[in-house]
């Protein structure tokens, strides 16, 4: 079979690392194609070659036989490659469907036509069983629904080759079962797929071949039906691992925060409420896990506790012992809780702050005399 993409001798350094060291590989078309290894083996810098984002490479890029080298994101898509990336790419002050046809707005003479986006937006989603308003603000939107928003795109760009990177790290179960089915169905119409991951069960259920890189260079090429998880875990790290063993249950403490009746209004829904009658506790040194399905609550429940649900909970909660009502994050913190989000990106970080400061935003009080920030304190810190 006649490869659609080939990439022959590939190299791309940066100051002082080398990302990728003469990698050589053939995708061919319609198949589901996974490149595996650890981080900073080279797999996301050789997806943003091809899909555009770096466009200055050593090697030769060929495309249906034909040398390419793209000068832009623009460029790719046009020659009918998507990439959809970690972190998602869309414009969180805009609707979906504004992102979907963005820079290819559909027009009603010299005026954008709204209407026309949506219609063409929801017939998009619906086929992704992607159910949400195609009007909603991207910012409004759980992660997965924002993943189906940018399949959309890549779908209304007639995309003939989709690469995705990490697709599933920040999917609920639910989540990732509809991407299966979205990528069946991609396949189904004959759409490449070159799937980034470093899990082992997603790739060996898609993957009809798999690629190893590790620091920079090609391991191997094999077929699924060929190798085994643990072969392939062998080739991304280079040595075998050992089993590791995760000791008895952890010993449990007295209760440390118990919610009595907790309870959230959904103003204007038929549902009425979002969480209805939340009872539990949870002892000191304790893992307590949070299960149930997309919309089911747990995020919602999390909010509320941490001060950050978009109105005041019912119920009672107590943190050792002692009621608390906690209406800003800030109180949380201090009280000793905190929440790593769904979204680190849009609602964990500080984008435009430097990794130290964000370490830091929470505790700056240890670091502050006189209302001054310290900076030798707060590198300390």
């Amino acid at each position: 079979m006649t490869p659609i993409i080939s990439i022959e001798h590939i190299s791309k350094r940066f100051p002082g690392v080398v990302a990728l060291n003469d990698v050589s590989i053939d995708i061919l078309g319609g198949e589901l194609h996974a490149i595996v290894g650890e981080n900073g083996a080279g797999k996301s810098t050789l997806m943003k070659i091809l899909s555009g984002v770096i466009p200055a490479f050593e090697g030769q890029l060929l495309l249906r036989g034909r040398p390419v080298r793209f000068s832009g994101t623009r460029a790719a898509e046009q020659a009918g490659i998507s990439i959809i990336h970690q972190e998602l790419n869309l414009v969180e002050t805009l609707s979906a469907a504004a992102n979907i046809f963005l820079g290819r707005e559909k027009r009603r003479f010299f005026f954008l036509d709204d209407s026309a986006m949506e219609r063409a937006a929801r017939d998009l989603l619906v086929k992704l069983e992607c159910h949400i308003d195609p009007g909603a603000l991207v910012r409004t939107l759980r992660v997965g629904d924002q993943q189906l928003v940018e399949i959309a795109k890549a779908l209304s760009l007639e995309t003939e080759i989709l690469i995705m990177d990490e697709p599933t790290s920040a999917l609920t179960e639910a989540e990732v079962a509809r991407l299966f089915r979205v990528i069946a169905r991609l396949r189904e119409r004959g759409v490449t797929i070159l799937y980034i991951s470093h899990k082992m069960d997603e790739v060996f259920r898609l993957a009809d071949r798999i690629t190893v890189l590790r620091d920079g260079k090609l391991v191997k090429t094999v077929k699924r039906d060929e190798t085994n998880p643990r072969q392939i875990t062998h080739l991304m790290v280079g040595r075998e691992i050992e089993a590791v063993d995760l000791g008895g249950a952890r010993q449990t403490g007295a209760v440390v925060l118990a919610v009595d009746g907790l309870s959230l209004r959904w103003a204007g829904h038929a549902r009425a409420w979002r969480l209805k009658d939340i009872s539990f506790q949870l002892r000191r040194g304790e893992i307590l896990g949070i299960a149930g399905l997309m919309g089911a609550g747990r995020t919602e429940l999390l909010e509320c506790l941490f001060g950050s649900s978009p109105e005041p909970p019912l119920g009672r909660i107590m943190l050792d012992g002692r009621a608390v009502r906690f209406t800003h994050p800030a109180e949380a913190t201090r009280a000793g809780i905190s929440l790593v989000t769904e979204d680190r990106k849009r609602l964990g970080l500080f984008a435009q702050m430097t990794v130290g400061q964000n370490i830091t935003i929470c505790t700056l009080n240890k670091a502050t005399r006189a209302g001054l920030l310290n900076r030798k304190h707060e590198r300390r810190l």
